[in-house]
């Protein structure tokens, strides 16, 4: 473990370096008028308040590395890792409106992330033939997993420890009425602070309308429809 945190010691204050020095010249062209979202949008933006957020690749992964069997023991060793890096960030490095995100969002540089965490732990992380999906380490969670209060408390813990820099999805694919699927997010927002809900929708490719699974679009009858899977 000291030989573990004196590494990660290393690897966040360099990314700490890196994000100040990106920081820097975001607010070196916002001075000089070069970024016009953020000249126009100051009060969205303000120069005096950025926040660093880093992500922690491959955290979840290492844990369950240390601690193959006990997921309680590895939920434990996740959040004394998330409170030393903090530290690290906020006291070692002397850095203020840093926030730690050690979940990847499922988008076009998963891939890179994937290939990073393959590279570093080959024998933990899964050939992607094994795999569906994109790599995330954001967890996807069933209607089931609900009834699971130390699966909850686990994750809600995380999501505490985080500001919310970690949360879950609940997968509401299946459900198709409404009622249901209110009953459901009511029951999860019970349990959690932090939920984003996958539902599978289609988009009508003759006017855009979006809606429940249909055969034809419910605005102007069209056939051609495009199935979607979201995550809100």
């Amino acid at each position: 473990e000291s030989y573990l945190k004196s590494l990660l010691k290393i690897r966040l204050q360099k990314a700490y370096g890196i994000m100040e020095t990106r920081k820097n010249i975001l607010i070196d062209l916002m001075e000089k008028k070069l970024l016009y979202v953020f000249e126009y949008n100051g009060d969205l933006f303000p120069k005096d308040s950025f926040e660093t957020v880093l992500n922690m690749v491959g955290l979840e992964d290492l844990v369950r590395c240390l601690i193959p069997q006990d997921p309680e023991e590895q939920n434990k060793m996740w959040i004394k890792l998330i409170d030393f890096s903090q530290r690290i960030l906020e006291e070692g490095v002397g850095g203020t409106g840093l926030r730690i995100f050690p979940s990847v969002y499922v988008d076009s540089s998963s891939e890179r992330f994937y290939e990073l965490d393959r590279e570093l732990f080959p024998k933990i992380i899964p050939d992607k033939s094994l795999i569906s999906g994109r790599y995330s380490q954001i967890p996807v969670i069933g209607i089931k997993a609900l009834e699971d209060d130390e699966l909850m408390r686990r994750i809600q813990s995380r999501i505490d420890k985080t500001r919310g820099g970690y949360h879950a999805i609940l997968d509401l694919s299946s459900i198709t009425e409404l009622k249901t699927t209110e009953d459901v997010i009511d029951r999860a927002l019970s349990k959690l602070n932090v939920v984003k809900i996958r539902k599978n929708l289609v988009s009508c490719g003759t006017c855009n309308t979006k809606s429940p699974p249909v055969s034809r679009c419910p605005k102007c009858g069209s056939a051609s429809i495009l199935s979607l899977q979201t995550d809100n």
